[in-house]
This record gives structure tokens, C-alpha cells and sequence, in this order.
């Protein structure tokens, strides 16, 4: 019996195991992590809920900074507990797999390498927000990419004391090619207010986003008059 079995959203799969069912083309540090919400992958109805889906990972000793906590959309980084060591592993969206529910039947979930409830919650969020993300005009895009390069450093050197950036766009559409969108953006900054030093710092990194922006072409709200950091 699945349920009996213990297996639940963010079980994991050894690589063994993943041979064992037919998956054979995984090196030894690659494990398989449950997707399907614990629910389904215990209902009574095998016809109802004939798969699980899974992700492949790969084992790694710990995670990149640029894909951590669902930073990016194609890749995610997780923190995992190996025995009694803190691991990590590494996670491709192109990487889901569904299995036969029927499978979970026979084989046991891995009881050395586990995902603790904030990890799963954090794999379950990235894997809905990859269907339901924001799309953004092709226009748009494109004008970040005048600057990728730099708007990549300065995402690098943002990520200690910035949590998330908010923006605003208009138009929400497409644009004729000597058009340009205003844009106004807010930083989550880590920490509070009576922090001196990661304020300025938030403040140093808003004015330079704010230029960054405007080298890539967009005009913004309220240039003189905006917040462009806040906390959580």
C-alpha cells in the first residue's frame, strides 16, 4: 500500500531505486524527488490518479546562490539533510518525469536523504509558478538584454541584503520599436529598517538600478518621488 508505504510530496527516490523502475540512464548522484501533492499520490482511485510525477536531482554540496529559493524559473537549488550533514540538491524543470501511482506500491521511499517542510514547500511553489509566472512582452525583454551583462552583476552583488524585487510596467503589451515601457520597481531588502548599513545599501542599489534601467531604454514612474525599497 502507497500510503503505508510512507510516501508523501517531496519523498525521495535513490538512484538505485530509479534503475530498479526502469530509469537507467542516472549516474549515481542523481536522485528522484515526488512532486505530486501527498493527496493524490494516497487516493483510493488508481483511475483517478493513475501517476506521480517526479523530478530528477542531482546531489551537490550546497546551493547556488542564483538558484535558491525558486529564484529561477528552469533551475532550482534545495537544501537537504544527508544522514546527519547538510546537502544539497539541484533540480531541472525539463528533468519531471511521470510514473506509474501503481509503482509507489512496491518500492520504499529513501530514508537517508530527506527534504525538510520548508524545501518542499519551496519545490511545490517553483514547480506551480513555472506555469503561472508573469509573461512579459517580447518588447520588454528584449530592452533588458541591451544590458544583460551588467544587470547580471548587479543582481550578484544585490542578492546578500535584497529578497525580491516588486515592479510595475505599462503598457502590459507589446510595443512599436521606438516605443518604450515605464517601469517602477520596489526592493524587498533582508533585515529591517534599523539595520543603517543594509539600508544604504538598498539605497545605493535602487539608484543604480534606476540607471540601468534608463540605459536599457525604459522611462520610469515617479523618478523623483518613488520608494524603491521596503522590507518584509
Amino acid at each position: 500500500d502507497i500510503a503505508l508505504r510512507g510516501w508523501e510530496q517531496g519523498s525521495i527516490l535513490t538512484s538505485k531505486t530509479l534503475k530498479d523502475i526502469g530509469i537507467t540512464d542516472v549516474s549515481d548522484d542523481v536522485l528522484g524527488v515526488v512532486l505530486t501533492h501527498s493527496c493524490d499520490i494516497r487516493h483510493e482511485s488508481f483511475d483517478a490518479e493513475p501517476n506521480i510525477q517526479i523530478v530528477l536531482a542531482r546531489l551537490v554540496e550546497k546551493c547556488d546562490p542564483l538558484f535558491h529559493r525558486g529564484r529561477h524559473v528552469r533551475q532550482l537549488d534545495l537544501d537537504v539533510r544527508k544522514g546527519s550533514h547538510a546537502a544539497a540538491i539541484k533540480i531541472k524543470a525539463s528533468d519531471i518525469k511521470f510514473l506509474p501511482r501503481s509503482v509507489f506500491a512496491t518500492i520504499e521511499p529513501a530514508t537517508g536523504i530527506k527534504l525538510s517542510p520548508i524545501s518542499t514547500r519551496t519545490l511545490a511553489k517553483w514547480v506551480g509558478n513555472k506555469f503561472t509566472r508573469e509573461a512579459l512582452p517580447n518588447c520588454f525583454n528584449n530592452m533588458l538584454k541591451r544590458h544583460e551583462k551588467r544587470l547580471k552583476r548587479w543582481i550578484n552583488k544585490a542578492h546578500p541584503c535584497v529578497d525580491r524585487i516588486l515592479f510595475r510596467y505599462d503598457p502590459e503589451e507589446e510595443i512599436e520599436d521606438n516605443g518604450t515601457y515605464q517601469v517602477q520597481f520596489v526592493l524587498l531588502g533582508k533585515g529591517s529598517y534599523e539595520n543603517i548599513e543594509i539600508t544604504e545599501q538598498l539605497h545605493r542599489l535602487s539608484d543604480e538600478l534606476s540607471e540601468l534601467l534608463e540605459m536599457c531604454g525604459f522611462s520610469q514612474f515617479g523618478k523623483y518621488d518613488r520608494v524603491t525599497y521596503s522590507f518584509l
